[in-house]
Formats: C-alpha cells, structure tokens, sequence
C-alpha cells in the first residue's frame, strides 16, 4: 500500500501545483489581451470623437457664415424699407 500511496500524493501534488501556476498564467494573459482591447477601443474612440470635433467645428463655422449672410440681407432690406418710407 506505501508504493502506491507516495506515487499517488507525489502525482496529486504536481498535478494541483501544475493546475494552479497555468491558472495563474492564463489569468495573467486575459488581463494582458483584455487590457490590450480596451487600449485600442479607447484610441479608436478618440480617433472617431477628433473627427466628430473637427466636422462639428466645420459645421459651426458654415453657420456663422449663413447668419452673417442674413445679417447683410436683413440690413440692405431694412435701408430699402428706410428709403422707401422717406421717398413717400
């Protein structure tokens, strides 16, 4: 019974002691590709908010722009109203 009980244990011990260092590992790695993941997720998030930015910015300026236009119109038409009212 002793030859196959120091066997026994010896293999019980290294399989536990093999079971736990791969856990380790493995555990390890996950954390390694997960952090990995969330590195490119943050990036291309920053990537795709800079190009949001850059088209809202180009928005806003063609807005400016229009309300400077009607800002003309609205004055050249206000002096015609001017003009007309002193002409009669």
């Amino acid at each position: 019974m002793k030859d196959y009980l120091l066997p026994l244990i010896t293999a019980l011990s290294g399989a536990f002691a093999g079971w736990f260092f791969e856990r380790r590992h493995k555990q390890a790695s996950l954390e390694q590709k997960m952090m990995r993941l969330y590195q490119e997720l943050m990036d291309d998030l920053h990537k795709r908010y800079d190009e949001k930015f850059d088209d809202l910015e180009k928005e806003i300026e063609r807005l400016r722009k229009n309300v400077e236009l009607w800002k003309r119109k609205y004055q050249v038409l206000k002096k015609e109203i001017e003009e007309n009212k002193k002409a009669e």
